[in-house]
């Protein structure tokens, strides 16, 4: 046997083994890199996706999540998808009135500040088209419950209101509280009801173009307001508004007139007369009726009405015209007829446009800051007639005495209102109002002087 060939086979395995080695080393390293890179890519799509469920949880809380936001509307908490809506506002009115020649048609008065409204308000809205309104008054030293309503937001054109609320008779009377121009309302006030309970239809069709409301109510003495009915008798009201050129440019965009109608009956007792009792703007008393009438029949109103706003420049004008029975002795049944109309006019001297609600200062009045907010100037022009037959009779079968309450009232005014912005407000009117009758004698009352001022927050 070759010695050289165990050698050589020796040697060929030797050098075979020093070859391989190097190469099975690399293919294990390989393996392990992939392994780990494996690894590593399962690690990185687990945090991706943990950081996808961390944005969807994150989404999720936030849609869960309510917001709280204030400003110049007053308080809101809200549902993160605004589903729920809760809104916290309030009106304060200190008023002052003053009698320059301490005349008052019938019954004194004092000059006096008085806290005239003082209305907490909560509104809101639940499930996108269920609202609400709620606002009690403590107001003029007492408590009453002004506001309280729900509504059923079906569509723009149909929308379900019941509670107790302002029927849609007086266009002054709609005006909000905390928006009125002058300090007290008109006159023709006097003949619109206040708040009533009832149910109402209203919408708004033909691009905004027409309002309506339809509602059906308890029924309420002329100007005043009541949380139950008296008798079995409803009051049926609908009113139609037309702006035709609000959508186009044209100078009669602002333009808006209308006509409302009540009808139904009041049901009174020598006890509890359900009449009204008719107050000048000085809210002082020139009409009462006498010890013993009272209201026995149907109730009819009819109210035209319109407004005009073009720039800074406003009109409002409304009439009322209001019968109802009457009895004050046996078989003495008649009908009872009072009318009432107003014309107002604005001026908003720092350029803000006019409009039904109150003019938005462009620049609100701020300490340290060249805003002056906005002023303006206002002046109206109102007459209330008592149809002639309240006073025909005798003594003891008129409605009313011809020596205690007059036959019509003329009422002046004139007044400037400093917004400093849309939250606060200051107020100051001049009303004089002239009689016709009413005085000992058949005489005419003395003229009505009177001075008001309002300081008011609203949010």
């Amino acid at each position: 046997m070759d010695p050289l060939r165990p050698r050589f086979v020796a040697a060929v395995l030797a050098a075979t083994f020093i070859m391989t080695s190097p190469f099975a080393l690399a293919e294990d390293d390989v393996s392990q890199l992939k392994q780990q890179v494996d690894d590593l890519d399962q690690k990185i799509r687990v945090l991706q996706r943990q950081r996808e469920l961390d944005k969807e949880a994150a989404v999720e809380k936030e849609k869960a999540t309510p917001t709280v936001s204030s400003g110049k509307d007053g308080f809101w908490l809200r549902s993160a998808d605004n589903a729920y809506q809760i809104r916290i506002g309030g009106i304060i009115q200190l008023d002052s009135h003053w009698y320059p020649d301490k005349t008052a048609p019938i019954g004194g008065t004092s000059d006096t500040f008085v806290l005239r409204k003082v209305r907490p308000v909560l509104e809101g809205v639940f499930l996108e088209n269920i609202g609400f309104r709620l606002m009690p008054d403590f107001g003029n030293g007492t408590t009453v419950l002004q506001d309280a309503y729900v509504e059923l937001r079906l569509d723009k054109a149909a929308n379900i209101r019941a509670g107790k609320f302002k029927p849609p008779v007086g266009l002054e009377r709609l005006v909000l509280d905390s928006e009125t121009e002058f300090v007290e309302r008109g006159l023709p006030t006097n003949l619109a009801p206040n708040r009533d309970i009832g149910i109402q239809l209203a919408g708004s069709v033909l691009a905004d173009t027409l309002s309506y409301q339809v509602g059906v109510f308890n029924g309420v003495t002329d100007n005043s307001t009541a949380d139950a009915d008296t008798n079995d008798q409803k009051d049926f009201v609908g009113r139609i508004f037309a702006e035709p050129f609000r959508n186009g440019s044209s100078w009669l965009s602002g333009l808006g007139v209308g006509i409302a109608y009540a009808y139904g009956a009041q049901q009174g007792t020598t006890a509890a007369s359900n009449l009204a009792t008719y107050k000048t703007v000085g809210q002082q008393n020139f009409f009462v009726f006498n010890t013993g009438a009272f209201a026995d029949g149907e109730r009819e109103k009819i109210a035209p009405q319109f407004y005009y706003y073009i720039g800074s420049f406003g009109l409002l004008g409304e009439y009322i015209d209001s019968r109802q029975k009457v009895t004050r002795a046996a078989n003495q049944k008649r009908e009872f007829d009072s009318k009432a109309w107003q014309v107002d006019g604005y001026w908003v001297v720092t350029g803000e446009d006019a409009s039904f609600r109150n003019p938005s200062p462009r620049k609100p009045y701020a300490v340290n800051s060249p805003g002056l907010g906005a002023v303006e100037l206002v002046v109206r022009y109102g007459v209330q007639t008592i149809d002639a037959s309240a006073f025909a009779g005798s003594a003891t079968t008129r409605l009313a005495d011809p020596n205690a309450s007059a036959r019509e009232a003329r009422d002046a005014g004139i007044g400037v209102n400093w917004y400093f912005n849309r939250n606060f407000k200051v107020q100051l009117n001049y009303e004089q109002t002239q009689f016709d009758g009413g005085g000992p004698g058949g005489t005419d009352l003395r003229t009505e002087k009177a001075v008001f001022t309002r300081i008011q927050a609203n949010f």
